[in-house]
């Protein structure tokens, strides 16, 4: 069997898809992280540099969830697709590598953006708080919905 370039569209991201059971810092096993769906301090040796990043992720998940919630009068659309993103922030988080998950994320976003998604402004948001999260800075504060 033959296989040749693939051309089609890289599947989004599922909780799944993060899963790692090294963290590619310190070499800790994230058995508690895995379990709870939150990064675990006792998954990390001391001073570990992913776990700080990991944490820095879950609070900007934390944060997209609450704007998510938040009543509006429209942009039911816009909280739907806020709160699906920091689902996949908060798995992107607890992975052996959340810089390189982050990244990813990113990458969906932006793409999201370039073809003129529904959500592009969110999208655009969300990419540039990535590539902020990735470079271990403050994400800019998240934007209400316009209107």
């Amino acid at each position: 069997m033959m296989y040749g370039p693939w051309d089609g569209e890289a599947p989004a991201p599922s909780r799944n898809s993060f899963r790692g059971n090294r963290c590619a810092g310190c070499g800790g096993e994230l058995d508690l992280t895995n379990a709870t769906g939150r990064p675990r301090r006792e998954d990390h040796v001391p001073g570990c540099k992913f776990f700080d990043r990991a944490l820095k992720v879950m609070r900007y998940a934390k944060e997209l969830r609450q704007v998510a919630s938040e009543p509006t009068g429209r942009g039911s659309d816009r909280q739907r697709y806020l709160q699906k993103n920091a689902e996949d922030l908060s798995a992107a988080a607890c992975t052996g590598d959340p810089v390189r998950a982050v990244k990813r994320l990113a990458e969906k976003y932006k793409a999201e953006c370039e073809k003129g998604a529904k959500q592009a402004e969110a999208a655009e948001m969300l990419m540039q708080a990535c590539q902020a999260l990735a470079s271990c800075k403050d994400p800019a504060p998240i934007t209400p919905a316009p209107g």
